[in-house]
């Protein structure tokens, strides 16, 4: 759960985990955005991190992972796939580091699954169940093996 966990820099994601409820703000969705029309909306930023069974695990990562930026494109709303960048924000966690790393993405499984092309996290995999994407959260979760863990479910929680 080092750098690259949380380090969507060179593509070093940032999805952790988090389970959302239900809240007003989903109500105020437009029903007619596509999930693509949704992901590529504008940059998409940390919010918080949670493994099961431990809980929060957002104060265990560094701040120059938390600061970065994830952005998706598309050629067109209707689209399935794309381009991405990850943005290492203000602080990088090393200087030598670019401050932009590129990626593809795809949505499969009518968009119950967000792959990108490049591991994320240190310890996951592509593939990102999608638990939310609305205007407001995008909440991706996967199976990870964590230093000194069982393999457990990370949920990572991004916000405009």
């Amino acid at each position: 759960m080092k750098k690259h966990l949380l380090s969507f820099a060179l593509l070093t994601a940032m999805f952790a985990t988090v389970l959302s409820g239900c809240s007003k703000d989903d109500d105020d969705d437009n029903p007619s955005e596509t999930k693509t029309e949704l992901l590529v909306k504008s940059s998409w930023k940390f919010d918080k991190a949670e493994a099961a069974p431990v809980g929060n695990i957002s104060s265990y990562l560094e701040a120059c992972l938390k600061d970065n930026l994830l952005s998706f494109s598309a050629s067109s709303t209707t689209a399935t796939s794309g381009a991405g960048v990850v943005d290492e924000g203000p602080t990088k966690c090393n200087e030598g580091d670019p401050q932009n790393g590129s990626f593809s993405w795809e949505l499969i499984n009518n968009g119950a699954v967000l792959r990108s092309s490049v591991i994320l996290f240190d310890g996951g995999s592509t593939d990102f169940n999608v638990v939310t994407l609305n205007a407001n959260s995008l909440v991706l979760s996967q199976q990870m093996a964590l230093s000194g863990l069982p393999s457990t479910t990370v949920t990572v929680t991004f916000k405009h």
